[in-house]
């Protein structure tokens, strides 16, 4: 069975999945780059107050005044009162960076310091450059599919968005099996790739650099994980606002400072990824390591995707904002993918290859040595600190991708339940388990929703495509 499943994932994962990805977003890049490739103006965008929050406000004072002019005025402000709590109160929506943070925590994860680490070490410094190619193409694609969960997102009673891959392919489509089939295998992959990898890199992580047991890492992770499942999205939620902004803010400006400590390579660093990025060697693990890298086998971290562009994950989180417009959400989808390849992934490759440390070993320990050779060996402890907290903010957002998918499946609360307990005890498990078949389960069921999510985005790119266009001609009007 794991010979069969490496045999599929070496053709069809390795080989097959890059190349719809990168032409996928070749394709979106063409059509609409010229209205997302706009740095100024989607920074405008981004940084502009969204006018859907004013409107609930300006419907919910105009109906209180209406009351104001039929009703005594005790009447009225006990009116009045009650429909500001009640607003207040029942909020279920989140913001449009909450849900950039529960989107990044997803995709952050151990591969961020090793998942790099492992494809310079399999394509030298060139392999860089072809992660910035990429980085800019699928930064696209992410956008269309964020585009898409928002326009097809559905409300439930209590007024909480969900949406998703799954969404766009059941009402976009109409394909409500193939919409099954996704939620079947975003859950199986939420328990392979999106808990049993990633605990296991960051437990062997932590080991390398704090001497914590796995045992021990791995009952962290199972308590913690099992109070966020048990919270709920709104747990979940704001579990990752609390920890994505600061840890990648720590993680920033460690990375500075070893660079600034070993700036005198920089010129010479820089010169070498250019004249390498054009080997053989360089360009094919280089646009591997972009798209496969954390998902296959390079290094510790087995983890998900550089940043989900075209896995149908990430959409989930984006569909629960509360914005006025799908495609200004969808530039926040741009800033996710700027976040975690552009910035965090080249940092730690300019650590790495600035600090000239040996290319052998682990690439997680390799990473840790970079970092150490430069700060000391006390940074270790931050680094063991960093890699816990980046995969269990991996792990909450799969944990939330799961729970969405069993909802959207139909999942009642004691079955939600069962699902947070068995994802717990994943968790766990990971931390002691020895790699097996499940980390080729893992990298097949990640290629399988990822093209299944890439098909229906290409097939549904003429609404994606309408949307971008009346927005970006409507706010270059203003």
């Amino acid at each position: 069975m794991g010979l069969l499943l490496k045999t599929i994932n070496m053709y069809f994962t390795a080989l097959f999945l890059p190349a719809i990805l990168f032409i996928s977003g070749m394709y979106f890049a063409f059509r609409i780059g010229r209205y997302v490739f706009r740095p100024i103006f989607v920074m405008r965008t981004l940084l502009s107050k969204d006018k859907s929050e004013k409107k609930k406000r300006n419907v919910s004072e105009k109906k209180s005044n209406n009351i104001a002019w039929r009703k005594f005025f005790a009447v009225h402000e006990k009116r009045k009162n009650k429909t500001k709590k009640s607003y207040n109160e029942n909020k279920s929506s989140v913001s449009p960076f909450s849900s950039l943070c529960l989107a990044l925590a997803g995709t952050l994860g151990v591969g961020n310091i090793s998942g790099v680490t492992a494809a310079i070490m399999a394509g030298g410094a060139g392999t860089i450059f072809w992660i910035w190619v990429c980085a800019a193409v699928s930064s696209v694609l992410k956008f269309a599919e964020t585009v898409l969960a928002l326009y097809f997102r559905q409300k439930d009673s209590s007024g909480s968005f969900h949406g998703g891959a799954h969404m766009y392919i059941k009402n976009g489509l109409n394909a409500p099996k193939t919409a099954i089939f996704f939620c079947v295998m975003c859950i199986i992959t939420s328990f392979t790739m999106g808990s049993i990898t990633q605990t296991k890199a960051a437990a062997d992580g932590v080991f390398l650099s704090v001497k914590i047991p796995p045992v021990i890492c791995g009952a962290i992770f199972f308590f913690t994980v099992l109070y966020l499942c048990f919270g709920g999205e709104k747990k979940i939620s704001s579990f990752t606002l609390k920890i994505v902004p600061p840890l990648c803010l720590a993680y920033v400006i460690l990375s500075v400072a070893v660079i600034f400590i070993f700036r005198h390579n920089i010129p010479y660093i820089i010169s070498v990824i250019f004249s390498e990025a054009f080997t053989f060697r360089a360009g094919t693990f280089g646009i591997l390591g972009f798209f496969c890298t954390p998902a296959m086998r390079y290094g510790l971290t087995r983890g998900i995707m550089s940043n989900e562009a075209g896995c149908g994950t990430a959409p989930i989180a984006h569909a629960k904002a509360d914005t006025d417009s799908p495609v200004r959400q969808g530039f926040f989808g741009i800033a996710e993918v700027i976040c975690d390849t552009l910035i965090l992934c080249t940092l730690t490759a300019f650590v790495v290859l600035l600090s000239n440390t040996p290319l052998s070993g682990s690439s997680t320990e390799v990473a840790i040595n970079s970092f150490a050779s430069a700060l000391g060996e006390p940074i270790k402890i931050f680094l063991g600190i960093s890699i816990f907290l980046f995969a269990l903010g991996s792990v909450a957002g799969w944990a939330f991708y799961g729970e969405e998918s069993a909802k959207a499946l139909g999942f009642g609360k004691k079955s939600l339940v069962i699902y947070g307990v068995l994802f717990a005890f994943s968790a766990f498990a990971g931390c002691i388990m020895p790699e097996n078949t499940v980390w080729e389960l893992a990298d097949l069921s990640i290629a399988v929703m990822a093209t299944v999510n890439t098909v229906a985005v290409l097939l549904l790119s003429p609404t994606v495509i309408k949307l971008t266009k009346d927005f970006c001609k409507k706010k270059t009007k203003k």
